[in-house]
């Protein structure tokens, strides 16, 4: 089976376990996110559990990545090919029932 490279969409991102965790305030798991501006970010996420032993998880955005793009650079999907209009927001607002 081909291997095929990860491209994450914007807004999206990816967090693995730390592997270099030593002390109890570095983070549980680290990775990158793509910003919605094209540019890719460190993450880090922290394992947590409220009083009431519910678990949760808390997420720092970090530096950008060394080399990361801005979105100028970037070349994003078109989602709006050439020749299809778009509604303005009132004529879709006039096709709601409520």
């Amino acid at each position: 089976m081909a291997e095929t490279k990860y491209e994450p969409k914007p807004g999206q991102g990816s967090a693995w376990p730390n592997d270099r965790k030593s002390e109890d305030w570095h983070a549980d798991y680290r990775g990158k996110i793509l910003l919605p501006d094209g540019t890719e970010h460190w993450v880090d996420v922290w394992d947590k559990v409220k009083a009431d032993g519910v678990g949760f998880r808390t997420i720092k955005i970090g530096n950008r990545v060394e080399g990361s793009k801005p979105a100028e650079t970037r070349t994003a999907p078109n989602h709006n090919p050439a020749g299809q209009v778009v509604e303005e927001l009132d004529e879709i607002m006039d096709d709601i029932p409520f």
